[in-house]
């Protein structure tokens, strides 16, 4: 498994680049509840030999499928990473809750990525200059 990360949009750029916008990191904080918050989903995924595979991956909220992605891709090299990045999609929240993304790959169910979803007030971060 390579990166899985919640963001607020994904875009592919030229020359194979992938921009993450909006990175969502520790717990997702809203200002209140109900509360919709559109997202996008960056995951890395590797499998252990090349050929055709069948993919899918779940994002759940309280342990109920609210998104299923599944598709078939042609691995030429097993050291390349399969990309995934669906560009944004939306999810409504009436309270509290924890998110969660699995990956179904080579008939095998992996939990990629958690998140709990609450009320707060802005995440506190430090920006450092190069």
């Amino acid at each position: 498994m390579g990166n899985v990360l919640l963001c607020d949009a994904v875009r592919q750029e030229s020359m194979g680049k992938i921009t993450l916008v909006g990175v969502l990191s520790g717990d997702i904080l809203v200002p209140g509840f109900p509360a919709l918050i559109q997202m996008g989903l960056y995951l890395e995924a590797y499998t252990q030999s090349d050929g055709v595979k069948d993919l899918a991956v779940e994002v759940m909220v309280a342990d109920e499928t609210v998104l299923h992605i599944a598709g078939r891709v042609a691995v030429v090299t097993a050291r390349d990473p399969i990309i995934l990045a669906p560009a944004s999609f939306a999810l409504s929240f009436d309270g509290p809750a924890d998110l969660a993304v699995d990956l179904v790959a080579e008939g095998r169910r992996q939990r990629v990525l958690t998140k709990t979803v609450r009320a707060g007030p802005e995440a506190n971060f430090v920006a450092g200059e190069t």
